[in-house]
């Protein structure tokens, strides 16, 4: 009987190293070693020779002997469970439970739960109400049909289930959803028939389908070797953050992997032979130079030489005992200083406050329209971006790389108050607004869309920012300087206990913030710039 497809996916198939060349003795050749169970490989000081690797061997075997076991046992109640399963009835069966090993097992027959039946609850409404149900039926004695009338009774009944399905939140279908900026096509859609293959999806889009399922693969041989490798690593007090480290420091140089090894050690040549081994395993997936790692590594500490030695066995001792590359399991556990590198990891703290969520444009919380799309230029010698087509960076499946199409313009808020008292700048006469300024923010016919300017430390006039370019005043949203000469702080109507829309005078009736905030604005006659004369700074 072939198990069921609600059985979920069981775990990579797991091979231990059978090479001659890399078992380890057994544990009697080690000299003074104590049995497993009372050494403590914590306080164990590496003694700078091959005998490393035979002791940390013995402490892994112990938890690749545990994950063998839990992975039979996983095994075992799956299989169990698929060939018990059929499909569920909607009365229980009585039968003799399924026993296993003397012991009755969850998943047998007689502890199945019973499918309820969905009309049971389901109460019929008392009146009922009749229709008519009018056909024609044809036949050799009257081909133009006969008519037939029949009456039905129906009988109406209100289920207890939502006429609603349950949803997390929506949106207009006729808006232009900004969605996620990426560019890896994990599978090849379907294009019809005749299909002409000139190479566009490949430019438009990192294409890794060919290498997926290895990716794939990896990913579930991780998920099966990391916990036990953790647990390994934490009882023989080696943090994941070393061993990332050593794997992300290069071999050569004068403070390289082989310098500082070769003289902690008594023996250059297993030294050597442990380089050798790492370039092996760190082939795959592997890119030192690139920005992403280089910010992990500048973030982790130094260690010394001692430490450095320690990582090193570790490493080389999990290769040769599971022919497994250490490299793949520690990236997935590297805390990234820079969360735009890799999307969905936030791996510090932000304020959580208005303007980091909401949107500088619309002014809606966390709007999905607005946002900022990443162009590349079709030749690669003028790109700036290190993720080009062919990075290992780029074609990354568990981690692909992040473009924050949210970046906003507003201002940050300060953390702590400035012992400065902001002065308001003085008020400025029409003229000024008109000729120096040569400002059309009035003049909504000559002005286009507002986008708010962001250039800290730098005034509009020197950053030439889009308010600048565009002979506009800042808004509210801005991300220049609460001083800025430009920045438009409103008028001074509700002091004269008037409204804005009924004011005739009022320069801000045009202005972009409150058009946006008072849409009724919009239906009341503008001002003339001549007629103004409330404007403050």
């Amino acid at each position: 009987m072939e198990p069921s497809s609600s059985c979920p996916e069981i775990s990579p198939s797991i091979e231990r190293s059978s090479d001659p060349a890399t078992m380890v003795p057994p544990s009697d050749s080690l000299v003074d070693l104590p049995p497993p169970s009372l050494f403590n490989y914590a306080e164990h000081r590496v003694l700078g020779d091959e005998d490393d690797v035979k002791i940390y061997s013995i402490c892994l075997d112990r938890y690749l002997d545990e994950m063998d076991d839990d992975h039979e046992a996983l095994t075992e109640t799956w299989l169990a469970k698929a060939r018990i399963y059929q499909r569920p009835t909607l009365f229980p069966r009585a039968g003799n439970k399924f026993t296993m090993r003397g012991r009755h097992h969850q998943f047998s027959r007689a502890t199945t739960k019973p499918r309820e039946d969905p009309f049971a609850k389901i109460k019929h409404q008392k009146n009922a109400r009749t229709i008519t149900l009018t056909g024609k039926a044809f036949s050799q004695l009257k081909p133009r049909g006969e008519t037939i009338t029949t009456s039905a009774r129906i009988s109406s009944a209100k289920a207890i289930s939502t006429e609603v399905p349950n949803y997390t939140h929506y949106t207009r279908v006729s808006g232009n959803v900004l969605g996620t900026n990426t560019r890896q096509l994990q599978v090849w859609p379907y294009f019809g028939e005749d299909v002409d293959d000139d190479g566009t999806i490949r430019e438009r889009f990192d294409v890794i389908v060919e290498d997926r399922p290895r990716k794939v693969l990896i990913s579930q041989q991780v998920s099966t070797y990391g916990p036990y490798f953790e647990a390994f690593l934490e009882e023989i007090d080696c943090p994941m953050d070393t061993i990332l480290k050593y794997l992300l420091e290069a071999s050569e140089g004068p403070d390289g992997l082989l310098s500082r090894l070769t003289s902690f050690t008594d023996e250059p040549g297993f030294a050597r032979n442990m380089i050798r081994a790492k370039d092996k395993f760190c082939k795959d997936d592997f890119d030192r130079t690139s920005q992403r790692w280089v910010s992990v590594a500048s973030s982790l500490p130094e260690i010394d030489d001692e430490t450095l030695w320690k990582a090193a066995v570790v490493c080389h001792t999990f290769w040769i005992r599971t022919n497994f590359s250490p490299w793949q399991i520690a990236r997935k556990y590297a805390k990234f200083p820079n969360n735009n590198m890799i999307e969905g990891l936030v791996t510090f703290d932000q304020a959580k406050n208005y303007a980091s969520v909401a949107c500088s444009i619309c002014q809606l919380h966390d709007c999905p329209f607005h946002g900022t799309i990443l162009e590349r230029p079709e030749a690669k010698e003028e790109s700036d971006e290190e993720d080009d087509a062919n990075s290992v960076d780029a074609l990354d499946v568990d981690y692909p790389p992040r473009v924050n199409f949210k970046e906003l313009a507003t201002a940050p808020l300060d953390r702590e108050p400035s012992e400065q008292t902001s002065q308001a700048q003085p008020k400025k006469s029409l003229n000024w607004w008109m000729n120096e300024a040569n400002s059309v923010t009035w003049d909504h016919s000559r002005r286009g869309p507002f986008f708010p300017c962001s250039h800290p430390g730098l005034s509009c006039e020197d950053a030439h920012c889009t308010c600048f370019e565009a002979k506009i005043c800042c808004e509210k949203t801005c991300g220049c300087s609460k001083n800025c000469s430009r920045r438009f702080q409103g008028c001074s109507c509700a002091r004269r206990t008037k409204c804005c829309a009924q004011d005739e005078s009022c320069r801000m009736l045009q202005d972009e913030s409150r058009v946006r905030s008072r849409p009724l604005r919009l239906m009341r006659s503008a001002c003339h710039p001549e007629s103004s004369q409330q404007v403050r700074r």
